[in-house]
């Protein structure tokens, strides 16, 4: 398998790997450039396995804090389990410099999935006090 490296040294491109893990862990979804977004999903999806795999919570916990910032390790630790994959949606180029932009978002269980609406049917949404 070939190594993306995105013209980055080493120390640079596995912290711009764990700041994309995290901030997909902690807003489920972002936007970034396609060759990020490769790179995103490779680790991402080792990432899931290991903690879907996993029992050992101790070990499961110093993985995370090397690989996850801050937050995103106890939002993994909350949401064990819950996410299966990791989707990736091509959406056009940049204005600004050209880049290929893709849309990262994490994938739910079929059972956490909101249930689709029937035709004809509204959706109800509860007011905030």
């Amino acid at each position: 398998m070939k190594k993306i490296r995105l013209s980055r040294k080493s120390q640079a491109r596995n912290r711009l790997d764990r700041n994309l893990l995290s901030s997909l862990f902690l807003y489920e979804k972002i936007r970034t450039t396609s060759a990020k977004s490769r790179l995103l999903k490779n680790h991402g999806q080792s990432l899931i396995s290991r903690v879907s795999s996993s029992s050992d919570s101790l070990g499961l916990r110093r993985f995370l804090e090397a690989n996850l910032y801050g937050g995103a390790v106890a939002r993994v630790l909350d949401t064990k389990g819950q996410y299966t994959g990791i989707r990736t949606i091509k959406m056009g180029y940049r204005y600004g410099d050209g880049a290929e932009q893709s849309f990262v978002a994490l994938i739910k269980k079929e059972g956490d999935e909101i249930k689709k609406l029937k035709k004809g049917q509204k959706k109800v949404v509860d007011d905030e006090v």
